[in-house]
């Protein structure tokens, strides 16, 4: 054992992991874009990039949210990168998103008044900080001229692994799903990534079943995974060959898809009450296309059009910081920045079905404060609460997209105990031109909350519409009401 150990030690010095050096996303300029427009492939760029650590920034400095911001990031660039590290010619990677293990931590600040809540992440006990996590799931979907298939990447950090005596030689990772189907496979060191990795691979007769430098060993994809998806369906996931009694037992959970769709298909879903405004407008639409005036940004003419029609408008202004703060509930000395960015609201006074519509500006990426705070330019996470039924995100003023998260509390109600208490899963994505993107109020359906964040990467305001819908609908994909 204590060879083995020694091998993960020598393997763990070169965790100075490429996160923190971590390639996001930059996005295409602003402007304007019809839906007959949007491509359909996932084609995020890279840029070397940091969240929260900027210029006279030390990384001691960078936030849990920066951190977990680009290590998410950097995992969403491998799903993008898929093909090529398979070897597979004509593939292309069309969706992707990566999903995490981790534990949120709701403050007492609701600083809208509408329950929704200011949160954090956490792992209780985790001693590398963010510069690896103890597991990470990458799901990506492939096409190519013959077909549409799966690739799921799990991660574990190798600082994990030395921390549980993991025996290298017995390596491997148990996978069951909520219907007690349960398979184990081989992982290994991926040197490429500094972390341990398997690979499961959807139907393509062209690869070959291995071990890759970044992807760890590579299998082929059981069906009942498969089955789970892009579902609302769970798996647990644990590591065996262990000898620590402590983690033996313990799993974390594991959660991949993610609540978007087109914004077409969500404003059909939508009860005839709740689609438009009594002139007709549906509510997905831009806003009385705000003019068209040559040469402004869509905040430009949503400012423009708040201040000249004052009578149609319940409110209109400016907050300095969206969900930015998190403090431990009842202790107000922990108060920290989560997310630096404001962000200008738009508010029309009618709402169809009791729906509020939100056209909402956020404030360009803010180097500046990254590097002060050490946060990521945005909204902070938060959850969705109190009397907001659920909210919906729609892109459909930018041709660009948005790095955003979806998260949820204990989604697995067999995992009882996790690894440094990790019960809870964040999912990364980008959220395309076109797409609508929703979050739920958990506690109304009997559960634990749910939780969204936002990334601003881009040189000047990206702007959204947003429903707080006037109903309980029936799920995040299905937004008629109950």
């Amino acid at each position: 054992m204590n060879k083995d150990k020694s091998v993960l030690r020598s393997e763990s010095i070169y965790l100075v992991y490429f996160g923190l050096v971590a390639t996001l996303f930059t996005f295409s300029c602003v402007s304007r874009t019809t839906q007959s427009q949007q491509k359909a492939t996932f084609e995020p760029k890279g840029i070397p990039s940091d969240w929260g650590l900027g210029a006279g920034t030390v990384a001691g400095q960078q936030s849990v949210e920066a951190g977990l911001a680009n290590i998410a990031g950097n995992r969403l660039l491998l799903a993008v990168e898929m093909p090529s590290l398979l070897g597979l010619e004509k593939t292309t990677s069309i969706d992707g998103n990566t999903a995490i293990a981790l534990k949120f931590e709701e403050s007492d600040i609701q600083p809208f008044g509408d329950g929704q809540t200011n949160s954090s992440v956490q792992w209780p006990g985790w001693t590398d900080g963010t510069k690896t996590l103890p597991f990470v799931a990458i799901f990506t979907q492939l096409e190519n001229s013959k077909e549409k298939f799966k690739a799921l990447t799990l991660e574990f950090s190798p600082v994990y692994l030395e921390s549980v005596n993991l025996n290298p030689t017995k390596a491997s990772i148990e996978v069951t799903d909520d219907q007690g189907n349960t398979q184990s496979f081989e992982m290994a060191f991926a040197p490429e990534a500094k972390v341990w990795r398997a690979t499961l691979l959807g139907k393509n007769s062209g690869v070959s079943i291995g071990t890759s430098l970044e992807l760890g060993k590579i299998h082929a994809l059981p069906v009942f995974i498969d089955q789970k998806l892009s579902t609302k369906d769970w798996v647990q996931i644990r590591v065996r060959g262990i000898s620590n009694d402590k983690f033996e037992n313990k799993y974390f959970p594991a959660l991949f898809r993610f609540p978007s769709q087109p914004t077409q298909n969500a404003l059909d879903q939508l009860d005839a009450a709740h689609k438009s405004f009594s002139t007709g407008r549906a509510i997905g639409d831009t806003p009385f296309l705000f003019g068209t005036e040559a040469g402004a940004t869509w905040s430009d003419q949503i400012e423009s059009w708040s201040a000249k029609a004052t009578s149609d408008t319940k409110y209109s202004g400016k907050n300095e910081g969206v969900h930015h703060e998190h403090q431990q509930p009842g202790q107000p000395l922990t108060k920290r920045r989560t997310a630096t960015g404001g962000v200008f609201t738009s508010i029309p006074r009618e709402t169809p079905g009791g729906t509020e519509v939100l056209y909402t500006c956020f404030d360009a990426r803010d180097a500046a404060n990254e590097a002060k705070f050490g946060v990521p330019s945005g909204a902070g996470w938060h959850s969705i609460g109190g009397g907001t039924n659920a909210e919906t995100v729609i892109t459909n003023f930018e041709n660009s997209g948005i790095f955003a998260a979806w998260g949820v509390e204990s989604p697995n109600p067999n995992v009882v105990e996790s690894p440094f208490n990790a019960k809870d899963v964040a999912v990364f994505r980008i959220i395309r031109p076109g797409e609508a993107f929703t979050t739920l109020n958990g506690r109304q359906a009997g559960g634990g909350p749910h939780y969204h964040w936002y990334a601003v990467d881009q040189s000047q305001r990206v702007c959204t519409t947003i429903w707080k819908h006037g109903c309980q609908i029936k799920s995040d994909t299905n937004l008629s009401c109950k």
